[in-house]
């Protein structure tokens, strides 16, 4: 492979799993410039790099979520949860491009059309229609005989039936989470160490956590996925239950027992 299109392919996957991460805090921030800031200039470098490497394909799709993303940046269009899952829809889309472009050393026959569509649309503010699927299902890597939509869509609907985890992924957050949850699996099924953290809702306790590990490991069973990866994901989550549960408090810092006050002795006569 050209050492060009080789850095070029690293680069974007490392830019496209912080949009991922990134995307969800704007759905919580939809006000942030900085975060829209910053999710406009990634995309930004990923298009510019598309024209230098003689991309049209990647360079067109690239162009019009730009347009969006620019508008969201000079508060010319509202961030709303609709125009999101454009953004993500488009994200799906460049990373089912990018993983046969890094097979075949070429960008894979195909028509944008109907994506590139709904992004003008956004971007001229006007309403677009929800739709099932994700945009880039033509391409998808299903990790071989498991599909990662259809394992995506069967653990989110477990989910959103348990009582304790539904409350957590609330609103859109079910459908960011979903999407990322997606992507992890998508990666993990390639055979691919992902670049970017196993997603779990925010703010689970102990036992959330563990209904959410229980539920996860007899999903990916039931989906027929092999040992290894299924030891991979597992891991990949315990790592991040480390990092979202408060760590109990150590030693030095549990309170200590109040001094007990030493029985008086006999009272000694003066002499």
């Amino acid at each position: 492979m050209d050492d060009l299109l080789g850095e070029f392919l690293t680069e974007t996957a490392e830019g496209l799993a912080e949009l991922d991460l990134e995307l969800v805090r704007l759905e919580q921030n939809p006000n942030d410039p900085d975060l829209i800031g910053s999710i406009f200039r990634i995309v930004h470098t990923i298009k510019g790099t598309c024209g230098f490497l003689d991309l049209p394909r990647l360079e067109t799709l690239t162009h019009a979520a730009e347009n969006v993303l620019g508008k969201f940046r000079d508060r010319e269009l509202e961030v709303t949860p609709q125009a999101v899952t454009v953004i993500l829809q488009t994200l799906d889309q460049i990373k089912a491009i990018l993983a046969s472009l890094e097979e075949n050393e070429r960008e894979p026959a195909g028509d944008d059309g109907e994506l590139i569509g709904r992004l003008d649309a956004l971007a001229a503010g006007e309403t677009v229609p929800m739709t099932a699927g994700l945009a880039g299902a033509d391409l998808r890597d299903s990790g071989g005989e498991v599909d990662a939509d259809g394992l995506a869509s069967r653990f989110f609907e477990r989910l959103l039936g348990e009582a304790e985890l539904a409350p957590m992924l609330a609103g859109n957050i079910a459908e960011v989470e979903k999407r990322l949850f997606r992507n992890y699996m998508a990666e993990a099924l390639a055979g691919r160490v992902p670049a970017f953290e196993f997603p779990v809702p925010d703010g689970f306790d102990e036992a959330q956590f563990d209904s959410f590990v229980t539920l996860l490991d007899e999903t990916i069973r039931e989906m027929g996925i092999t040992e290894r990866v299924i030891d991979q994901v597992l891991h990949a989550v315990e790592e991040v239950r480390e990092g979202h549960l408060p760590a109990p408090p150590s030693v030095e810092a549990r309170p200590k027992p109040a001094a007990v006050p030493a029985p008086a002795g006999p009272v000694v006569p003066a002499p």
